[in-house]
């Protein structure tokens, strides 16, 4: 595939010592953890569920999982690692390179959430679309469609499409879609951005078993062709079977499995 170019580097994903609160503010760009680790390490940890600390590693191209019950910290722990939510301490390293309190758009890393956040006025390529302009403010090959968004031209939103099984329905409004093609438009958002680990909430959860079933032999076909770092979490082992490594989550604390 070549979306832009083809999909990037996988990356090597380490966390050491991490810790978050469910309590952390909504992390923004000009707020001080960005500017200063100093800064934000002074501030009173907030009350409530707390993330860790804890350590996972994660080799460049796995496809790792991480297993947990409700309310066990599994989203809070995709959050912090994507940037959406903060870091209390720790580190994050996308390849060596700390990434703890750097900005969620500069670290390489997209998620799939288990809700797939999409815009239900526009069609799906306008909902693609938004993707790459989230990232440079406007891309190569969008123009303004007839449904409210950008719209693309060429060879790489078809390739994309075809890839994920949705190429019969890039003009239809993503309100009337089924849950399964909805998740696969918003998988389609995050690849999109050519991310080095791809980061999945829990994506099957809400589809029923024919669609779970497909979208994960999709997830595995994804993987072996662009070769990025996969982190996914699930409830149920049948969810996530066949990924190494795999760790346990568990009231905000990570082991691997078996262990």
């Amino acid at each position: 595939m070549s979306v832009e170019g083809g999909p990037a580097r996988a990356a090597r994903l380490e966390l050491r010592e991490l810790m978050a609160y469910a309590g952390g503010t909504h992390p923004d760009p000009e707020q001080p953890q960005y500017r200063s680790r100093q800064t934000f390490l002074r501030t009173a940890p907030p009350r409530g569920f707390q993330l860790g600390p804890l350590d996972m590693d994660l080799p460049a191209g796995s496809f790792a999982g991480v297993l947990g019950p409700s309310g066990a910290g599994k989203s809070k722990l995709l959050e912090t690692i994507a940037g959406l939510h903060p870091a209390h301490s720790g580190a994050i390293r996308v390849d060596g390179r700390d990434v703890t309190y750097v900005p969620p758009q500069q670290r390489g890393i997209s998620m799939v959430f288990q809700e797939p956040l999409l815009f239900p006025h526009l069609d799906v390529a306008a909902n693609l679309g938004f993707a790459p302009r989230a990232r440079s403010g406007g891309a190569a090959g969008v123009k303004p469609g007839t449904r409210g968004g950008p719209h693309f031209e060429g060879e790489e939103l078809h390739e994309l499409a075809e890839a994920l099984g949705i190429s019969g329905i890039l003009s239809r409004r993503v309100g009337s879609l089924s849950g399964g093609q909805r998740q696969r438009v918003a998988l389609g958002r995050a690849l999109w951005r050519r991310p080095r680990i791809l980061l999945l909430d829990e994506p099957i959860s809400a589809l029923d078993d024919e669609a779970a079933a497909q979208m994960l032999e999709l997830l595995r076909n994804l993987h072996r062709q662009w070769g990025m770092t996969v982190l996914q979490s699930g409830h149920r082992r049948s969810d996530i079977q066949g990924v190494e490594p795999l760790y346990c989550i568990d009231q905000g604390r990570v082991r691997p499995a078996g262990a």
